[in-house]
Order: structure tokens, then C-alpha cells, then sequence
């Protein structure tokens, strides 16, 4: 049994992307908002236009017919966001 469960592990490992370090990640609108358990519209809205909030960035576009879109880089020994109950 332990055998076939180390198998089966070593086929999940294999076929997972490594993850991106959270000191590098670029978050966008959506990962932000789901990290703060909000919805987009209200992340976009609310939180991301504070003023202590980091200004994201623009990245180039994918594709001819792509646009860049914002996004928004971890700041390192930065308290989190504490969403306050309305």
C-alpha cells in the first residue's frame, strides 16, 4: 500500500509546475482579490486605489493581439491588508 502511494506521489511531483517564489510572484487583480476573500470589481474599487496600496505595473502583452494588463508585486515586511467587517 505505501508503495503504490509513493508512486502515485512521485507521479504527482513530476507532473507539477514549480512554483513561482512569493518574493517574485506578480499577483493580478483576480489573485489579489481572492487572497483577500473579496470580490474583483470590489478589490479594484476599494483596495487597490488606497493610497499605502503599491502601484502595479504594466506588463507587455502576449500575442499581436493581446493588452497589457496590471499587476501587482508582493512588498517585502509589509503588514498584510486586514479587511475591516462593515
Amino acid at each position: 500500500m505505501s508503495n503504490i502511494i509513493d508512486q502515485l506521489a512521485a507521479a504527482v511531483a513530476d507532473r507539477v509546475a514549480p512554483a513561482i517564489p512569493i518574493q517574485i510572484a506578480l499577483w493580478d487583480s483576480k489573485d489579489c482579490a481572492a487572497y483577500l476573500r473579496c470580490s474583483v470589481s470590489h478589490f479594484m474599487q476599494r483596495i487597490a486605489a488606497l493610497p499605502g496600496f503599491p502601484q502595479s505595473i504594466r506588463l507587455p502583452a502576449s500575442g499581436a493581439a493581446g493588452r497589457p494588463r496590471p499587476a501587482h508585486q508582493r512588498k517585502r515586511n509589509r503588514a498584510p491588508v486586514v479587511r475591516a467587517r462593515l
